[in-house]
């Protein structure tokens, strides 16, 4: 194959490309408009989670001599109770908005911190080519390019109308301000949220007192030999620091964890836990492969284990009983039914 064969083949698979990315985000479109988009909300660190995307955009943005920073506030615990899929699905919009609008030798700033009445902000700051003054009404309007139909900017006018739609879903709000030739700042305002202090009461819940606790979730025993170990595998930071919360009131539990599926099991062969609990969607494989898998080794197969997870669905709790989990626990969580749930594993 020659050259000018070769540049003809480039040609038609940035095309088809193109083309693929169209389809997606028409479908993706379809989905949010006719009410066909799940969300399932959790609690998110923001802060990690936007450090997560610097990392998606980083080699694209290389391409393009385009410099990333990351100017999030370092020393706060920004967490937000939202969908953690779709608004990395968001921030990764306006990212990769930011590169395709931008020059070379250009700067992208992606920030997150707390604002007033502790309005949590994502805000992603461009050097690119900015939106005219008579243009930015139609910004979010679905296949409006603002008149790069014939540039060399890549992209199909729906990007940003999706971004907003979720944004809305999510019941946070957009904005945006741009100057031609100057560059843009877009930013996503989500709901008060905590910082960390008292993030249980964040979440929906609060650790009941003596009065509000039922007879069962009072107190759990020790075994003779010592403590009773639970493993929690989970791999949101946010969540963990809540189950501890909970544990640390128990004097007859010792909480150890891992942050993915295979070294959960790890962590099981070699810690033997009296309990798991384990949440159904890991970074590695899923709770229900990982439930098989421990059923496989004889030194795990008897401990019992209980699902943890925000997927709420009937028929994703139907499968998780099947596979063997004894108790299916849906975020967010309720201290009570945590404690009960225990406290009926290790009877």
């Amino acid at each position: 194959m020659d050259t000018k064969q070769a540049d003809c083949v480039t040609h038609i698979l940035n095309g088809g490309g193109h083309l693929l990315e169209l389809i997606d985000q028409v479908l993706e479109l379809h989905k949010i408009e006719t009410g066909n988009t799940e969300f399932v909300r959790e609690t998110v660190n923001v802060g990690e989670l936007a450090k997560e995307c610097l990392q998606f955009i980083e080699a694209r943005a290389a391409e393009n001599r385009i410099e990333v920073r990351n100017d999030t506030e370092q020393d706060t615990a920004l967490f937000a109770h939202t969908d953690r899929t779709r608004l990395k699905q968001i921030i990764l919009n306006l990212l990769s908005n930011a590169v395709k609008c931008n020059r070379a030798d250009g700067e992208i700033v992606l920030a997150c911190r707390r604002m007033p009445a502790d309005v949590i902000r994502v805000s992603v700051t461009d050097t690119g080519i900015g939106i005219a003054a008579n243009l930015q009404d139609d910004l979010f309007t679905p296949f409006e390019r603002l008149g790069h139909e014939r540039g060399n900017i890549e992209g199909t006018g729906i990007g940003l109308t999706i971004t907003k739609r979720l944004v809305e879903l999510l019941g946070a709000e957009i904005g945006f301000i741009s100057e031609e030739n100057a560059g843009s700042e877009f930013w996503v305002d989500l709901p008060p949220g905590d910082n960390g202090e008292n993030i249980a009461e964040f979440i929906g819940f609060k650790v009941p007192s003596e009065q509000t606790m039922s007879p069962s979730s009072k107190a759990i025993a020790p075994v003779p030999s010592g403590r009773r170990t639970v493993l929690y595998i989970e791999d949101n930071a946010a969540n963990l620091e809540l189950m501890q919360m909970i544990i640390r009131e128990e004097p007859g539990l010792e909480l150890i964890s891992a942050v993915d599926a295979y070294s959960g099991i790890s962590r099981a062969l070699e810690s033997r836990p009296d309990l798991i609990l384990m949440d159904i969607n890991l970074p590695d494989i899923s709770g229900i492969d990982a439930m098989e898998k421990l059923k496989e080794h004889r030194e795990t197969a008897a401990i019992p284990v209980i699902a943890v997870s925000a997927a709420a669905m009937p028929h994703e709790i139907e499968r998780a009983l099947d596979a063997g989990f004894q108790t299916y626990l849906t975020k967010p969580i309720n201290v009570n039914e945590v404690l009960d749930a225990i406290r009926r594993a290790l009877a």
